[in-house]
């Protein structure tokens, strides 16, 4: 089966898990395109594994042994049944095959993405990048190119999705839902107070694929906590025909009920499988980490320290255009955790105050 989404962002249906081989040109945007669609646990990279392998991640040199461990890695993850994107040039019938019968052994459905970018447009991307690839390789990919695009439509995978470049930046992919007594495979959030609340859920890998969070703070342990927050946040303002399915269906029940006030003062219990529950409370200035009973620790002082220090050191980053960069670099270095960091960057939700 081959589609292609029109410009105004068709959404591509994924199974749950699946295998996602991405096939392109060097330079075609692939490591950007999976990046911005799933998480970075989810990526095999083979210019990242190079760089695993090597400390180098264009020593063509350290290909064969980057191979060799993606290859492993890969079996692993068709084992254990998760959303796996294999992103390589993928130009080669029989590389493809390989990755097919790891998919097929294990029951995993495949889905080839094609990004159908032209060589011309790749060889201006590489020759704007600092890690460059020769362009007698990306020539040489361009040769194969023809092939590998008659090939794929008759290989054996579960749907082939074709972007051209202007199709590329309006995809918009919906995986199924994991089943729902898969409880390693969902969060869960309640709302303590004001309580009794609503209980929502939602899949664990769509939270960390896309977390607000991780737009403007550094990869932290607590980013996937705060995204899950606000997913929550805005199903609790939602109205209760707005919700889908089963990601809320405890929480349909209090919202019709007006049991539910995501609002300044609410606190949430962020549980994500096989790891203690964390409690954050909902303020003017974004969500901060408290105890379960609400009544700290709330890291203010230590945030109060580091935005005078940031202030007396920096006393004209208001006039800067680059002051989110400035302002999360001096956070970081004078030891500002991770929950206080959207707060000293001023990046944090609007929220309504019922006071």
């Amino acid at each position: 089966m081959t589609t292609a989404p029109g410009v105004d962002g068709t959404v591509v249906p994924l199974p749950n898990p699946c295998l996602i081989v991405i096939m392109g040109l060097s330079g075609s945007g692939k490591s950007t395109f999976a990046e911005e669609h799933f998480a970075p646990i989810e990526i095999l990279s083979s210019d990242r594994t190079r760089a695993v392998v090597s400390n180098n991640a264009a020593d063509q040199d350290s290909t064969s042994a980057a191979f060799n461990l993606l290859y492993a890695t890969l079996w692993y993850r068709m084992a254990n049944h998760v959303t796996t994107v294999f992103d390589a040039t993928n130009l080669e019938a029989a590389h493809r095959e390989r990755l097919l019968n790891m998919a097929r052994r294990h029951a995993v459905p495949a889905i080839a993405v094609v990004l159908d970018v032209p060589v011309k447009r790749c060889l201006q991307r590489i020759a704007r990048r600092r890690r460059t690839v020769p362009t007698d390789r990306i020539l040489a990919q361009a040769d194969l190119w023809p092939e590998a695009m008659r090939q794929i439509g008759d290989e054996d995978f579960a749907a082939l999705h074709v972007f051209t470049e202007d199709q590329i930046p309006n995809v918009v992919f919906r995986q199924d839902l994991p089943p729902a007594d898969d409880h390693g495979r969902w969060v869960h959030v309640t709302q303590v107070a004001p309580g009794p609340g609503a209980v929502f859920r939602f899949p664990v890998d769509e939270v960390r694929r896309r977390p607000d969070f991780f737009d403007h703070v550094h990869h932290g342990e607590m980013a996937e906590v705060h995204a899950a927050a606000e997913r929550a946040f805005t199903l609790g303002n939602a109205h209760p025909d707005d919700l889908i399915e089963p990601y809320s269906s405890q929480a349909r029940q209090h919202i019709a009920a007006g049991n539910t006030s995501m609002s300044v003062g609410a606190r949430l219990k962020i549980e994500f499988p096989g790891e203690s529950p964390v409690y954050l409370r909902c303020e003017d200035t974004g969500w901060t980490i408290t105890d379960a009973v609400g009544t700290g620790p709330a890291w203010s002082d230590n945030g109060h320290d580091v935005q005078r220090e940031i202030d007396d050191q920096d006393p004209d980053w208001r006039d800067e255009e680059d002051t989110v960069e400035r302002r999360r670099r001096l956070a970081i270095i004078h030891g500002a955790v991770p929950e206080m960091v959207p707060r000293l960057l001023g990046l944090t939700s609007s929220r309504r105050s019922t006071r």
